[in-house]
């Protein structure tokens, strides 16, 4: 009889254990699948974020080989995506002059992230044989060999940047080349360019120029006070006024010239040798 009532016993504790057991990996299994539903719900929100960003994105691997990219890089490259996932190596898709330190970058961030640059400009050939210029924006995945890139297409910014360089180049060769003197001269009076006309006019070179040169320097003493005057009212909104002054050429020389101003935020003074001289 006490046999039996110790089995008894023995059995009502192995349950006790048992049921505490079940409530372990019972709990442990929810915490389980709570993980693995962030885990999802993780992958969702950078997959969204992966497919709907404005610019083209790309998963890299150690090898160079693009394992994962969004829609946007059919438009920029011509290529749809399962032509290139885990087929194509970005490496084939950079004009040939900017490839060699795109591969020692892509070695260096796998080597020492910190040494590697993260943002920078390169060439990209598009299927047709066009090329684009593209800021690639690029880092290492933490715990991984992989890393994530974004490419922006700046084609467009760089032909307007180039265009505006154009532009103030033959600006500038028109302004230099032009038989009246023109000059640019700051608030202070400053002058901070000129074309060669300033130096045929008033003496001088360039030279003059960097080492720093007053327009006050090319007014006589007298007329200094009635010009200071006229720019503080052109600068409050005053009225353009034509007026007569004597200007000096840097060999004491002197001649009559008459000034027409016109207030402008970068100063610019155009003389006319005939004795006209605007301020614009």
């Amino acid at each position: 009889m006490q046999d039996l009532l110790k089995i008894n016993q023995e059995i009502i504790r192995e349950n006790a254990l048992l049921k505490q057991r079940i409530q372990e990996l019972e709990k442990s299994e929810a915490v389980r699948k709570q993980g693995e539903e962030a885990l999802r719900a993780s992958e969702l929100r950078y997959k969204a974020i992966f497919e709907t960003t404005e610019t083209v994105m790309l998963i890299v691997e150690e090898d160079m080989t693009i394992s994962l990219a969004n829609d946007r890089f059919e438009s920029l490259t011509g290529y749809k995506r399962e032509e290139v996932e885990g087929k194509k190596k970005w490496t084939e898709f950079v004009e040939k002059n900017d490839l060699e330190k795109m591969v020692i970058r892509h070695q260096l961030r796998r080597a020492d992230p910190g040494l590697a640059a993260k943002s920078y400009e390169f060439r990209l050939v598009h299927r047709d044989g066009s090329l684009k210029n593209i800021l690639l924006t690029v880092d290492i995945i933490p715990g991984s060999k992989r890393s994530v890139a974004s490419l922006l297409d700046v084609t467009d910014r760089m032909q307007a940047e180039e265009k505006l360089r154009e532009s103030e180049r033959k600006y500038h060769e028109l302004y230099d080349f032009l038989p009246i003197p023109i000059y640019e001269m700051d608030l202070e009076a400053n002058i901070v360019s000129a074309n060669r006309a300033v130096y045929e006019t008033f003496g001088g070179t360039e030279a003059d120029l960097k080492k720093g040169f007053k327009a006050w320097q090319i007014l006589s003493p007298e007329e200094m006070d009635k010009a200071a005057q006229n720019i503080q009212r052109l600068l409050k909104g005053g009225p353009r006024r034509r007026t007569e002054y004597t200007l000096k050429r840097l060999d004491g020389s002197v001649f009559p010239a008459i000034i027409i101003f016109r207030a402008q935020s970068a100063g610019t003074v155009k003389l006319r040798e005939s004795g006209a001289l605007s301020l614009i």
